[in-house]
């Protein structure tokens, strides 16, 4: 279930971050349009916010197809890879914490263009399109746990490279924004038959456990400040309103998208509050900007034309 999403619903839910990372100002060592807000972001995710991990992976990974994909990125715009037509939600983030776009794939980094991310700075972006939370989800994609395993190697390089020393190492990454949006394709299992609907709540429970756990793992090793996102309004994807009368939003795809929402609000409150007590998170509701987007498109600028 790999969506396409347009980058005014992107532009719509990066709000929260901009509140988030206004309560603290980082000098930045590398340069925007804007100062920087914090020293590196590093994504996790799927198709929301991958930016050319997919490229560098062998089929049957989705890549994102060209045209329509990409066609109105700037030439220095990343090279593509992204399953949007501009910019994707990465992108506007990082654009707000001060940087040009967002931080490279990490599959599209070399030893010789290592060098940033080796000194705690810029970041990367592990997502991969098609992607879930759990392990199999995802046909020949990085699932999130090994996108987070890819970030312990990255620090584990860091380490080793020994540009930055273990106190200076552990300071950029406790200031540095990780972002993590992912849980979507997770659903293809209601839809392809895997899970019945009538096990949703056990399955959802499941995925908000194994999310949480990915999380903790980034905190054991240094995440500090993270934003999340919630679930979309799975119910107002085409490939759910095309079988509901007069193109409506599935009620039942949006209530299941809702309960991922309450338990991983519910959750990841009682996991911060006693295990991870220096975490600064927000979670932004993907659900809320869509969904307000599709009930008023004035909202975003847009008519509506029957």
């Amino acid at each position: 279930m790999e969506e396409r999403r347009s980058t005014v619903v992107a532009a719509a839910t990066v709000v929260f971050v901009v509140f988030y990372l206004a309560s603290s100002v980082v000098a930045g060592e590398v340069g925007g349009e804007r100062p920087l807000q914090v020293p590196a972001m590093y994504v996790f995710g799927d198709s929301l916010v991958d930016v050319g991990n997919n490229d560098f992976l062998p089929p049957p990974a989705p890549r994102a197809p060209r045209p329509p994909c990409g066609v109105d990125l700037p030439p220095d715009g990343g090279g593509g890879g992204r399953f949007t037509n501009g910019y994707n939600l990465a992108d506007i983030i990082a654009q707000h914490a001060g940087f040009k776009m967002s931080p490279p794939a990490y599959l599209s980094l070399t030893p010789a263009t290592r060098g940033d991310l080796r000194r705690g700075l810029v970041g990367a972006n592990y997502a991969s399109s098609g992607s879930g939370i759990l392990d199999i989800t995802g046909n020949g994609t990085i699932s999130l746990g090994r996108q987070v395993k890819l970030f312990a190697d990255t620090k584990a390089a860091m380490a080793t490279a020994g540009e930055v020393d273990g106190e200076r190492m552990g300071h950029l990454l406790s200031q540095s924004l990780f972002v993590t949006c992912t849980g979507g394709n997770d659903y293809g299992a209601f839809s392809d038959g895997t899970v019945p609907v009538s096990e949703a709540p056990a399955f959802i429970a499941h995925m908000v456990a194994t999310y949480i756990q990915h999380i903790k793992a980034l905190y054991k090793q240094g995440a500090r400040r993270l934003a999340i996102m919630d679930m979309l309004p799975l119910g107002c994807l085409p490939v759910s309103r095309v079988a509901v009368q007069n193109g409506q939003c599935s009620g039942v795809g949006n209530s299941l998208g809702q309960l991922f929402n309450r338990l991983l609000r519910r959750e990841m409150a009682g996991a911060a509050a006693s295990s991870m007590p220096d975490l600064r998170y927000s979670i932004g509701s993907l659900y809320n900007a869509l969904h307000d987007i599709i009930v008023n498109p004035a909202l975003a600028g847009k008519q509506l034309k029957t």
